[in-house]
């Protein structure tokens, strides 16, 4: 392992593992997940488009992004909307954000990458506002 300071980041390098990724900093992926949960608080498409787009140009596992930046920012507004802060239409907007994120990571997961642990199946009503929810699962 090898530790590299760029512009007073550490950066800790390892010969590449069986899957080709190298480590990153954690500043960089820290930043990454709180640009994407602050684009979904925010319900800012743009803002989630250009996280995403960071994210898999950094090399960040785009499973992590989702899981701990998309989400994270749903599960936020999730919480503003228990606390009454935001209502139903803060949350579809931040639903939109969450989706641009999702469009541009998804395809990019491996599809070796999924943790298979048996079957659901899970279905709302086309539109309905617990359609947020399915997809995020």
């Amino acid at each position: 392992m090898k530790q590299i300071i760029l512009s007073g980041i550490q950066i800790i390098v390892s010969s590449p593992p069986k899957n080709g990724l190298i480590y990153m900093s954690e500043n960089t992926r820290e930043r990454i997940f709180k640009k994407l949960i602050e684009a979904v608080d925010l319900g800012d498409e743009d803002l989630a488009a250009e996280g995403a787009n960071e994210a898999l140009a950094e090399e960040v596992p785009p499973y992590d992004a989702i899981i701990h930046g998309l989400a994270e920012g749903m599960k936020l507004v999730g919480d503003k909307y228990e606390r009454k802060e935001y209502f139903l239409p803060d949350m579809l907007i931040s639903a939109d954000a969450m989706y641009a994120g999702l469009n541009i990571l998804t395809p990019h997961i491996p599809k070796d990458a999924s943790r298979s642990k048996g079957k659901i199946i899970l279905g709302v009503v086309e539109g309905d506002v617990h359609d947020i929810g399915k997809n995020i699962v």
